[in-house]
């Protein structure tokens, strides 16, 4: 792994065995083309501001993406540009790790060749890219010592985990399993798959932070297509999106939740009344679930399910319900939309203590901003929650 930045360091030590024979405008001018030889970039201070949402602006046509930061009134406070192609956050809230939130870059359309994942420092907005030897990546999460990348190629599935000094520690590689899911939960890591061989069949292995194997559960009974999770009180929540009929028909609304238990690795099945589980997000003890699956996501209904008292809370809501982040007493959501001659996403927020009332709503109209084929891919949340 490594970043744009790696080689200050040895730009430094080379002026200081200089020192004494150059003098300080030679040293000045040398520093300025090894920087440029190396390619190294220094992340400038940036105008400190007030913002409550981040939305990711990207193309798969061109390198040209654009973080944009909107406060709570959906005010734009700021923008951030990336030479980055396919930029997108797939992993949740396993994507955050402190101050710092984690994307994946695929790439440009039919090479997903870019091999970067992008740290952006939440409070600073400062900016790094680092190098995973692996195409096609599809999700990255983060912990305090590494990043685990999932990509695909081939029919091959693999898992790398890098350290933060460029330094690949190991990588799994599978051969017969169908996933793009990784998740962190505690100390373990948790990565949810179907067989190649057999679609209906799930299972879920848990690693520990080195990769090795702690246990594997055969969730082939509840159904299939585990792509979300959220971690709640030492539990682990993943939704069972869909089911295969006695007669061999796949059916999407499934109402099921694995409920697994970080430390004794234990599990139990939660069945709640709404169906078409989609993306979760929690609240407290509250898990929330939209009831709006992929690739349509048409629903409007929200679920909040006490993780400890086992209450429902079921809201139908005004607009169609895509990707979901919880600020403070708010939550934010976010979804495409296609009118006339507008393409682009819908914002809305919402609040919480008050029975998820919509308090903010706007529209991006993408067309009127970039020359080629741009679209959202996911929104992220500040540190300071």
């Amino acid at each position: 792994m490594v970043s744009e930045g790696h080689n200050i360091h040895s730009c430094l030590c080379i002026i200081n065995i200089l020192e004494g024979k150059v003098n300080k405008m030679k040293k000045l001018l040398l520093c300025f083309f090894l920087l440029l030889a190396t390619g190294c970039t220094v992340n400038e201070k940036k105008e400190k501001i007030d913002w409550e949402l981040g939305v990711i602006e990207t193309s798969i046509y061109k390198r040209n993406t654009k973080i944009v930061y909107f406060d709570g009134d959906f005010n734009i406070k700021g923008e951030d540009s990336l030479k980055a192609a396919g930029v997108s956050k797939n992993l949740g809230e396993s994507s955050y790790q402190k101050e710092n939130a984690y994307f994946e870059a695929r790439g440009l359309t039919r090479k997903n060749d870019d091999k970067k994942i992008i740290e952006l420092n939440r409070n600073t907005r400062n900016i790094k890219f680092y190098d995973v030897d692996r195409i096609n990546i599809q999700g990255v999460i983060a912990n305090d010592k590494y990043t685990y990348t999932i990509s695909n190629l081939d029919r091959k599935v693999y898992i790398t985990q890098t350290d933060y000094n460029n330094k690949k520690v190991k990588e799994i590689t599978f051969n017969d399993i169908i996933t793009l899911n990784l998740f962190l939960a505690g100390d373990k890591i948790v990565v949810p798959y179907n067989l190649l061989e057999d679609s209906r069949k799930e299972f879920i292995n848990i690693y520990d932070k080195q990769l090795n194997l702690i246990k594997k559960i055969d969730l082939s009974q509840y159904g299939r297509s585990i792509t979300e999770a959220v971690v709640i009180n030492d539990k682990i929540y993943l939704p069972v999106s869909s089911k295969t009929n006695e007669d061999g028909s796949e059916e999407i609304s499934n109402n099921l939740i694995v409920e697994l238990d970080v430390k004794s690795l234990d599990f139990k099945i939660i069945k709640i009344k709404t169906k078409e589980l989609g993306h979760v997000n929690k609240y407290g003890d509250w898990l929330i679930i939209m009831n709006s699956e992929s690739p349509t996501y048409e629903g409007r209904k929200m679920t909040f399910y006490n993780t400890k008292t086992g209450e429902e809370k079921i809201f139908n809501l005004k607009h169609p319900l895509r990707d979901v982040e919880v600020y403070g007493d708010f939550i934010y959501s976010a979804n495409y939309y296609k009118e006339n001659n507008e393409r682009g996403y819908i914002l809305v927020k919402y609040s919480i203590k008050d029975n998820m009332k919509e308090v903010r709503y706007k529209k991006v109209n993408l067309l009127n901003k970039y020359k080629e084929y741009h679209y959202y891919s996911d929104i992220f949340i500040n540190y300071n929650n």
